[in-house]
């Protein structure tokens, strides 16, 4: 089990809020996934993907207790991030005075780490398959993604121009 975490920091062009997004892959197919408008705007690409993060930790523990409902014994999950500096603010538990004004409900994604639940791991952003979820992207980064995620985008991309 692997999970994917990604933001376009203050995509919205109106209000300047970002788009977080996740994906779950068990074997070789996406079991969940989720993109949605974030409620806050975030004042950096670091807290815009650590609030991310924290969406895709909390989608993360429902699919362990499910698993561990059904019988199953798992290693912590690992959930990729694109963002070294929401990687090491999500391990740090120290406090920061740049990040005091970060909710403390994003701060949750620590005690999550520490109970070893989960575990962050960075991935190359050419690498984050969330990214088709975030963004438009160019068709090969598109077609690379969705297939990565299992999809079988050949159907849904016949007849398409742009590149």
């Amino acid at each position: 089990m692997a999970g994917y975490s990604d933001t376009d920091w203050a995509g919205d062009r109106d209000d300047r809020k970002s788009t977080g997004a996740y994906v779950f892959k068990m074997g070789i197919g996406a079991v969940s996934w989720q993109s949605k408008k974030q409620s806050i705007v975030a004042l950096s690409t670091t807290e815009a993907e650590y609030m991310a993060l924290t969406q895709a930790t909390k989608q993360a523990i429902w699919i362990r207790h499910f698993l561990e409902e059904l019988g199953a014994e798992l290693d912590p999950i690992v959930i990729f991030g694109d963002n070294q500096g929401s990687l090491a603010l999500a391990r740090n538990d120290a406090f920061h005075q740049r990040t005091k004004h970060i909710d403390i409900q994003w701060h949750w994604i620590r005690n999550i780490i520490k109970a070893e639940l989960v575990e962050l791991h960075y991935c190359l952003t050419d690498q984050m398959i969330a990214d088709c979820l975030t963004k438009a992207l160019p068709r090969p980064a598109f077609v690379q993604h969705s297939r990565s995620m299992g999809q079988y985008v050949d159907d849904i991309t016949r007849g398409y121009r742009g590149d």
